[in-house]
């Protein structure tokens, strides 16, 4: 089965492919785009490959969906988003996403993940969808809280990075709470 591309009011979502690596790189090798990510920087292209590889993977495996979001305006690639890390047997899955910083602020990461969400509810079985953001990250937060997402709870110190600890918050939205198609 191939990832299906999906379409919202000002978005393109469609499949990662390796001829992202460069744009990817740019992205994840950012100290301001990664500041919340809990990951080291990228040094070079191939660990962008890398990490689209990983996304393809975890597609042919059952076991994640990733989608590059894309202006329908321009073309032009802004982000990504989706379902990293999906387990079928538990109809569970985690979401996950990006924003270029230039992009930030109009909304955009919203009707992605909205999008996200209504397709894993309807299309991947998926009953609960979790998400962890850093107690600081603002932004995330508001795109959670405006997808629907309840906070659960705050996992003290279950970060640790680059010799620091964070706390999380863990989201959580179920199916039937979700306002899916919106």
């Amino acid at each position: 089965m191939e990832i299906p591309t999906l379409e919202t009011d000002r978005l393109r979502l469609r499949p990662a492919s390796l001829k992202d690596a460069p744009w990817m790189f740019t992205l994840r090798s950012s100290p301001a785009f990664m500041e919340f990510m809990n990951r080291p920087l990228l040094k070079d292209v191939s660990e962008a490959e890398a990490f689209l590889q990983n996304v393809l993977d975890r597609y042919a495996n059952d076991t994640g969906v990733q989608w590059i979001l894309e202006l329908k305006s321009t073309g032009e690639p802004i982000g990504y988003a989706g379902m990293w890390r999906w387990e079928k047997s538990n109809r569970l899955a985690e979401v996950g996403y990006g924003m270029d910083l230039n992009f930030v602020g109009h909304g955009y990461m919203t009707e992605a993940v909205k999008a996200c969400l209504a397709y894993g509810y309807e299309h991947m079985n998926i009953h609960r969808m979790e998400a962890y953001a850093r107690t600081s990250n603002k932004a995330s937060i508001r795109v959670l809280e405006k997808c629907g997402f309840h906070k659960e709870g705050t996992l003290r110190h279950c970060v640790y990075f680059e010799e620091e600890f964070f706390d999380l918050y863990l989201f959580s939205l179920l199916s039937n709470e979700a306002a899916v198609g919106q």
